[in-house]
């Protein structure tokens, strides 16, 4: 039997010719590779149904159907298995179908009866263009990154808020070491911390929540320092700069009263350049406010010895 729907009888010659045709054809080996594909998804589904799925119990199951899709043509395949409606939820009934071509999808029972009945429409001629486009239409093939070891190659996962979320789970299991070795209160049974922690880690939508979870382990990690911060810049130094010790005099616009503000101020300190970093020079106001400028913050001449 041919898949347009003809039907001959062979001698037995004939079939050996037919079968080593077949064999040495390359797109009936793509179509073999995807067959035994969608077969073992198949057997997938049979020996474990998943939440509920049902491999019978529905006149549409084992039924083959048709799908017409907006580039024109149909795809053949087959109704594997079915999902009961949930009344509780008001969910449909969903059918799994599984096509010819390798591609899966779940469908609503209308439009699973609808697929059904197209098969029953179409002719000898479009079931065999059909059947013909699913054994040579070019799938393209899954990207593999081969250049890195599966275990550092990045996946769908380790991206978006799912990537952000693992990322923080496993730094907390990193660190819960010596967080139970120092006596963390992060670790107290009765306090419960961690748990609610875990769950608002789980919980978390957006980044913004897991940036909240995040400050959290680390306000509890501040609290077991000892030892004082250090600074990822250089110290602030209080030589080797004439500025140093002089006054500076700077403006504000106050918008509210429409005029200028002027205060005077003493060069306390500076911090050197360092890469694209530029210079930066401490000041404190006569008023007790402080603050830190650029070199284009102010100007020499706008700098004084504080004299009259």
């Amino acid at each position: 039997m041919h898949d347009d729907g003809d039907e001959e009888d062979l001698e037995e010659d004939e079939v050996v010719q037919g079968g080593s045709l077949y064999a040495e054809h390359p797109a009936a080996r793509r179509f073999e590779e995807k067959a035994a594909k969608a077969r073992e998804a198949e057997e997938a589904a049979t020996s474990v149904e998943l939440e509920g799925w049902r491999l019978e119990g529905h006149a549409l199951v084992r039924r083959r159907v048709a799908r017409s899709f907006d580039e024109g043509g149909h795809t053949l395949g087959l109704i594997t298995r079915w999902l009961p409606a949930d009344e509780a939820s008001g969910d449909g009934a969903l059918f799994h179908a599984v096509h010819d071509d390798g591609d899966e999808e779940d469908l609503e029972e209308d439009e699973a009866a609808e697929a059904a009945a197209r098969l029953e429409a179409l002719g000898a001629e479009a079931r065999a263009a059909a059947a013909e486009c699913a054994r040579t239409r070019l799938v393209q093939p899954k990207y593999e990154n081969k250049q890195l070891k599966k275990g550092e190659r990045a996946e769908a996962g380790h991206l978006g808020v799912e990537g952000a979320r693992a990322e923080i789970g496993a730094l907390e299991q990193a660190l819960l070491p010596g967080l139970r070795a120092a006596g963390s209160r992060w670790v107290a049974p009765k306090a419960r911390i961690r748990v609610r922690w875990l769950q608002s880690l789980d919980e978390a939508e957006r980044a913004s929540e897991l940036a909240a979870a995040l400050v959290e382990l680390e306000q509890h990690l501040r609290e077991l320092q000892s030892a004082a911060d250090v600074s990822e810049r250089k110290p602030w130094r209080s030589d080797a700069h004439e500025w140093l010790g002089r006054s500076v005099r700077r403006f504000f616009w106050l918008k509210s009263e429409q005029r200028w503000l002027c205060t005077d101020a003493s060069v306390g300190s500076w911090l050197p350049a360092e890469g694209s970093d530029v210079a930066l020079w401490h000041v404190t106001h006569d008023d007790g406010d402080r603050s830190s400028l650029r070199s284009g913050g102010f100007c020499e001449r706008c700098l004084h010895t504080g004299q009259s």
